[in-house]
């Protein structure tokens, strides 16, 4: 629904990223400033900053801090990262959510792809496009179509968010977002543990041809355990059962 561009902010003289509207619409507008207000909330070290919303000259956008680096879909990419690597970021992330969920607000879509690393190495969680906060009564904003992820052997439609009462991105959602039912601050710790698997065995759970069965396997079928594909180092197992924030994802 959007592009991100690197931009120049010409009043502070500095690099920035700008997220502009593409396919606009009451209800795409609607959306895209209910994902800044959401990511604005959230004044968190590891949650990529939005500085700046607006609509001028009848375009949506939002500035945010650019963020020089790359995402964790690419370094997946290259290869499985390390046990203990994958733990870092993924406890890194854990915090981030868990100071959304403080607040009332669900990500809905914790994926490879929405985990940002800097090339210092500081991880962000970005992308709260379809966040809500549980405690609210507004309805859902439909998303739109064609959002673009990274090709790694899945069906072509199962890294795009749906349209409907089923939201989020197939290959990491809960089994309650799959049943298309009411989701709390459990379906974002299902998804960061989707992608803590991926992250160390280098492929999703589950995989499918079809949408459909991709959304089937979340709600029935059980994992290939992760240690059955990469040897797990001890000390990776030990750091994961001391971690209270990821003892969920054990």
């Amino acid at each position: 629904m959007g592009a991100v561009y690197r931009a120049w902010d010409l009043s502070l003289d500095r690099p920035v990223a700008l997220k502009v509207l593409l396919h606009d619409s009451p209800t795409a507008r609607a959306r895209f400033v209910r994902e800044a207000r959401a990511q604005a909330r959230l004044r968190h070290p590891n949650v990529v900053p939005i500085h700046f919303v607006d609509d001028g000259g009848g375009v949506a956008f939002f500035v945010m801090e650019v963020v020089e680096g790359e995402s964790l879909a690419a370094v997946i990419d290259r290869g499985p990262l390390a046990p203990d690597a994958a733990l870092d970021i993924a406890d890194v992330v854990a915090q981030a959510l868990e100071a959304g969920h403080a607040q009332g607000l669900v990500h809905r879509d914790v994926k490879p792809s929405n985990i940002l690393i800097e090339r210092g190495g500081r991880v962000l969680l970005a992308d709260f496009g379809l966040a809500k906060d549980v405690r609210s009564r507004d309805s859902d904003v439909p998303p739109a179509l064609g959002s673009r992820e990274r090709a790694s052997g899945r069906p072509a439609d199962a890294a795009i968010t749906r349209v409907g009462s089923i939201v989020g991105t197939p290959a990491y959602l809960s089994p309650e977002q799959a049943a298309g039912q009411p989701v709390d601050f459990r379906s974002d710790i299902y998804a960061l543990g989707v992608t803590l698997y991926e992250a160390v065995t280098g492929q999703p759970p589950f995989t499918s041809p079809s949408t459909s069965g991709l959304l089937e396997a979340h709600k029935v079928h059980e994992a290939i355990p992760p240690r059955m594909l990469v040897p797990t180092p001890s000390r990776a197992r030990a750091r994961a059962g001391r971690s209270w924030r990821l003892r969920c994802l054990a």
